[in-house]
């Protein structure tokens, strides 16, 4: 074999000075790309719905993580209509009752409300709050106000502050009003100062009430009340507007027992709806 033949099987050698050629890149074609970002876009919504099963456990209502079934609600609807607060709080209950009496039957209160604020039910938030604010009622106005009823009712001289009848009360000014009832509201008036200077928030508040009610409401009745029975025996068929007679003060929180009882009614409806929508 000759050197010429040697030279034409050598491969083409690059020429000097030329720079290396990269092969082009394929471009990923639309399928494989959509594949990708379908993929992606899955992934992550799979682990939205983990963590949302997670964090929030479903539809439920719920509160830290525990589940309240149709079974608790109904159970706790029941537990409300077999304790039947609202009726433990009328005042008249508590009347003849002696301090331990009352002691007693309030401690049987607060038991029945610890037994409700045990309640699987309360995980609901709704209904916690519900039964947060009637507990607040009764802790914080109206078993102070049974307490301080109790203490109101004892005085000695209370009774001189209430009047049976006010016929025998009206005059003709305020002058003869105050002389009517000057024995009456002495005694009356020793009552009042003792209540306002109590130690008792809501005996104190009370005790100014009944000075208003005394000083100023039940004398202006009794005055208007004898200008319109003096007016209507003159002219019978005259029209005349009869006085309206002035409300006794109550010893009482800052909510009242009607408040409490609405707020309780509240959170049994809540209750009774709860039951009947899971």
């Amino acid at each position: 074999m000759n050197n010429n033949q040697n030279n034409n099987t050598l491969p083409p050698q690059p020429m000097a000075g030329t720079p290396y050629q990269m092969p082009p890149k394929k471009n990923m074609s639309k399928g494989v790309f959509w594949g990708i970002i379908g993929g992606v876009v899955a992934i992550i919504a799979i682990v939205g719905i983990v963590l949302a099963f997670v964090f929030l456990g479903g539809s439920g209502d719920k509160k830290g993580g525990a589940q309240v079934s149709k079974e608790d609600y109904k159970d706790f609807y029941s537990q409300i209509n077999k304790l039947d607060i609202s009726r433990d709080v009328e005042g008249s209950k508590y009347a003849s009752l002696s301090y331990r009496g009352i002691e007693r039957t309030l401690g049987e209160i607060d038991e029945k409300y610890k037994e409700l604020g045990s309640h699987k039910a309360l995980a609901d938030e709704d209904l916690k709050e519900a039964y947060d604010e009637a507990l607040k009622d009764w802790n914080d106005s109206i078993k102070p106000a049974i307490y301080a009823a109790y203490k109101v009712s004892t005085d000695e001289d209370v009774s001189f502050c209430e009047l049976n009848t006010y016929a025998s009360y009206m005059k003709p000014d305020r002058e003869a009003i105050d002389a009517a009832l000057a024995s009456r509201e002495e005694r009356c008036m020793k009552a009042v100062e003792r209540f306002e200077k109590s130690d008792d928030k809501i005996v104190s508040q009370y005790g100014k009430a009944l000075r208003k009610y005394w000083s100023e409401d039940i004398k202006t009745f009794l005055l208007e009340s004898y200008k319109y029975y003096s007016e209507l025996k003159n002219n019978p068929n005259a029209k005349l507007r009869r006085p309206k007679e002035p409300k006794n003060p109550e010893v009482q929180g800052e909510k009242s027992r009607s408040d409490h009882l609405e707020d309780y009614a509240y959170l049994k409806k809540l209750a009774k709806k709860k039951s009947d929508e899971k």
